[in-house]
């Protein structure tokens, strides 16, 4: 280490050797800072910016904290880099890009309590060549166990690893005693998820340790360690156990319970094995949280049902459930679901969506149902699954029967809706796999739905016969029933339409082609409804391929209907205009039609079908020049002319190609 004395005889600063740009910076001359403003904010002030800007956050693919920001702040000036310097909070999360700077965070940080954040094989060490990445990875442990020889002053400890062999070496040389450890993570990745590790005992078998959060993955707890690690986690306000074997449902339980008072987040994850005896005979109370937040179980449906029954939440927590079925699967109780879903605010709208799963083979299985306590319709592209009280995600193997799965189902669905009546929105994406009947038997536990929102070209021709039809299931059955009483969903005010395909594609032109389908299936609905006396009042269609004269006829069938989330149409001060047969036709103004806004030039961005629904839309709009549009989201560049003005807008939908940046083979796909 070089130290020095300036001009004024006062000493600099220790620098090492190998920091030549931050020696060559203290041995140069600044210019005069005596007006700036930065010279004359207090130093605590600045110490507060300082720590703001060395925040980072952690990036799973790499190494760990690089330390980047705190660096530059040492090379703006001398007397920002003495202020940095010896303030030791802004070393403590050490970053192990190299030895000096390892080494140097260490010294810097003097007695502050340390962060020790590493992933032992990132991505950039794995991809390169076998010689030169086990010479790095070698480095890498030699740091990291350099910083664990700071262990009475670490404070969080995240380890990850796709190496078990290196992992475990390290493991095994753990330090004994680390008493202000408040965070401790252990994630071993490997294909097979299988314990990779045993959990170090030494570590818990002297003083308590003061843990806010416990984290394994893919490790073994020996019996020895279950029996004293209760006595650890008293405070504890996360607990994570992912592939952590052997456990018991007692084990579980001693280790939440000793947490019940603070715990606020519970995720256990595929906890026991598929021969392990888990679900014993239950005896006593169930454990009460009061604190908790989120619960999240994943595995065997009958371990998963298992635990939630072990456990009373509040009624405003989130509840995630994933599970798989199988010919084995035994019948379980749905009321500590159906409990939870209708205590405190009760599920007001649903998202219900296929989604791939990876328990059981074959992966694009899955099926995903999630509650949410807003009436407002949840948005498939924009879903926000962290926002949902409930949220149900279960597959099947492919054995199983298709009755087990219906019946299953059946039973989540009513445990999740109760009696239905509360539900006012639902929204039902890319689901091929429920006929009509069971379609049927969903949708009339949900009577009280006004708004239902529909994604793809199988649920929308099988909801549109189940909503179409007279159900003699929904009134007595009786000739003086009337119609409207008998169809499902009496309440339905708006439908929304997305990704349907209204018609066939013989040429490339929109608009040409016979009408399919959907369109039938949609217009039979549509009319079968107005014949009973329940128009619809608002009929909204996203991303299809409907041309004007489709949605023309669509709009005879019911009050409004638009593209979009919001019909453009529906605004104020719009034009109108009259057709041949002398109705009113709603319009938009020039000035509307120039401008999108973020939202729906966001909106139009996000589907495989943008450029379909673009031409659709000119097409609908009759013409109409638009003679500039203002693009409020840069993410849109790509998605129109690279210019502000069009003349004229045409619907051929390869003419608009020839402006664009889509490649040709995208538009014929």
């Amino acid at each position: 280490m070089l130290a020095s004395r300036n001009e004024s005889g006062l000493q600099e600063p220790a620098v090492s050797e190998n920091d030549s740009d931050e020696a060559q910076i203290i041995h140069t001359d600044p210019p005069s800072t005596e007006i700036s403003i930065a010279a004359r904010l207090p130093t605590e002030i600045l110490l507060q910016i300082f720590a703001e800007c060395v925040d980072e956050e952690l990036d799973p693919a790499t190494i760990g904290y690089s330390a980047h920001n705190v660096q530059q702040l040492t090379h703006v000036c001398r007397s920002w880099r003495e202020i940095a310097v010896d303030y030791p909070a802004l070393w403590t999360k050490v970053a192990f890009s190299s030895s000096p700077m390892t080494s140097s965070m260490l010294d810097r940080s003097k007695s502050a309590l340390l962060t020790i954040h590493a992933n032992l094989t990132p991505d950039h060490l794995c991809q390169s060549g076998r010689s030169s990445a086990e010479r790095e990875v070698y480095k890498l442990f030699k740091r990291v166990r350099h910083a664990l020889s700071q262990a009475p002053r670490v404070r969080e400890i995240t380890l990850r690893s796709r190496s078990c062999i290196d992992l475990s070496r390290l493991i095994k040389d753990f330090p004994t005693s680390i008493p202000n450890l408040e965070s401790f993570t252990l994630k071993a990745v490997t294909h097979e998820n299988h314990a990779a590790f045993d959990v170090p005992q030494e570590l818990f078998k002297r003083d308590t340790l003061p843990l806010h959060q416990l984290e394994l993955q893919c490790c073994s707890i020996p019996e020895a360690l279950l029996n004293v690690l209760p006595s650890h986690c008293s405070k504890l306000t996360r607990l994570e156990l992912h592939h952590v074997a052997p456990l018991t449902r007692q084990g579980i339980l001693r280790v939440v319970e000793a947490a019940a008072g603070s715990i606020e987040i519970l995720v256990l994850d595929h906890v026991s094995s598929f021969s392990s005896p888990f679900t014993g005979p239950e005896h006593g109370l169930a454990l009460c949280l009061p604190r908790l937040s989120t619960l999240h179980l994943r595995g065997r449906a009958e371990i998963t049902f298992c635990l939630l029954r072990s456990f009373t939440i509040p009624s405003d927590s989130r509840l995630r459930l994933e599970f798989c079925l199988s010919v084995l699967t035994p019948a379980f109780r749905y009321s500590p679901l159906a409990k939870h879903s209708n205590s405190g605010s009760p599920v007001r709208s649903l998202l219900f969506h296929h989604a791939p799963q990876q328990l059981c083979e074959p992966y694009d299985r899955g099926l995903r149902l999630l509650g949410y306590t807003e009436t407002a319709t949840p948005e498939y592209y924009y879903a926000e699954p962290e926002d949902a009280k409930v949220d149900i995600h279960f597959s099947c193997w492919e054995d199983l029967e298709r009755h087990i799965l219906t019946d299953t189902l059946l039973k989540l669905w009513r445990a999740v809706v109760n009696n239905g009546k509360e539900v006012h929105a639902v929204t039902i994406a890319r689901i091929s796999c429920i006929s009509t009947a069971v379609w049927a038997q969903l949708l009339r536990n949900v009577p009280g739905v006004r708004e239902l929102c529909i994604h793809g070209s199988p649920v929308l021709r099988a909801l549109c016969a189940v909503l179409g039809a007279c159900t003699p299931g929904v009134g007595d059955g009786s000739s003086s029933v009337p119609a409207s009483s008998m169809l499902l969903l009496p309440d339905l005010q708006t439908l929304t339409v997305c990704e349907g395909v209204f018609r066939s594609f013989p040429s490339h032109r929109m608009g040409s082609g016979t009408r399919g389908a959907d369109f039938e299936a949609l217009m039979a609905c549509l009319e079968a409804r107005k014949n009973a006396g329940k128009r619809l009042e608002k009929l909204v269609v996203c991303y299809s391929d409907a041309s004007r004269s489709d949605m023309e006829e669509l709009g005879t069938m019911v009050d409004e209907v638009g593209l979009g989330r919001q019909p453009f149409w529906a605004r104020q001060h719009t034009h109108s205009r009259c057709d041949s047969k002398g109705r009113r036709q709603p319009r938009m103004s020039r000035s509307q039609a120039a401008v999108f806004s973020e939202h729906q030039s966001h909106f139009l961005c996000r589907s495989l079908f943008m450029k379909i629904q673009l031409a659709s839309l000119i097409d609908t709009l009759g013409g109409l020049k638009l003679y500039s549009i203002v693009l409020m989201n840069q993410s849109m560049l790509r998605a129109v002319p690279p210019i502000a003005h069009v003349y004229p807008v045409c619907s051929d939908i390869h003419e608009w190609h020839k402006q664009c940046l889509f490649p040709e083979d995208m538009i014929n796909r």
